[in-house]
Order: C-alpha cells, then sequence, then structure tokens
C-alpha cells in the first residue's frame, strides 16, 4: 500500500481550477483518466472541452452544470453528471468545488 498528499497542478488557462491525477492512463484501462479536480469559487470548466464522455462527482461544494440543452443546472455533494461524448460540457463553481472527474477518450 502506498498512501501519499496529492499533488495538485495548476490547469493550463484555467484560472482557479486545479488537478490531481489518479489515473494517468497507465494502468489496463489506458483510455480512460480519472482526476480530482478542485475549482475555487467563481472558477469554471470551459464549454470547450467536447469529444469525451466525462463524468463529474461532486464531494464537496456547490455550482452549475450545463449540457446540450444550455439549461443551467445545481448540482452539489454526491451529484453525479454525466455528458455524452458530442455534448456541449460546463461548470462553475458557486463555492470551492472538489469533484471526481472520469474521462473516457478513444
Amino acid at each position: 500500500m502506498i498512501i501519499t498528499q496529492a499533488s495538485w497542478s495548476e490547469a493550463n488557462n484555467l484560472p482557479g481550477v486545479a488537478f490531481s491525477v489518479l489515473n494517468s492512463g497507465q494502468f489496463v484501462a489506458n483510455h480512460v483518466f480519472v482526476d480530482v479536480v478542485k475549482l475555487k469559487k467563481g472558477s469554471s470548466l470551459p464549454l470547450s472541452l467536447r469529444g469525451r464522455h466525462r463524468r463529474l462527482y461532486v464531494v464537496s461544494g456547490h455550482g452549475r452544470v450545463t449540457g446540450a440543452d444550455g439549461v443551467e443546472h445545481p448540482i452539489g455533494p454526491d451529484i453525479l453528471v454525466e455528458w455524452d461524448r458530442d455534448e456541449t460540457q460546463s461548470a462553475v463553481a458557486d463555492s470551492g468545488i472538489v469533484a471526481v472527474m472520469v474521462e473516457e477518450h478513444s
């Protein structure tokens, strides 16, 4: 067993967003990436993140997400959001958010 402190990296061009990589693709599912993401209050994941089947599980905090319908939906702890590969995707943090993000790349 290995126990370590999470290592956080600031996301390029996404102010207030940091990632901690849990599976960088080196395991059996080499096209699945699992990260923990922290969004500071007011930060967001942009609409341009398409082409990936993405799931976002909120551990703490509150915010809003949008999908293909363009309608904002509230999110909070224990909420799982799943976007289809071709769907427009965004998430905005109304408070600091910690979430687990699973992405399938092809």
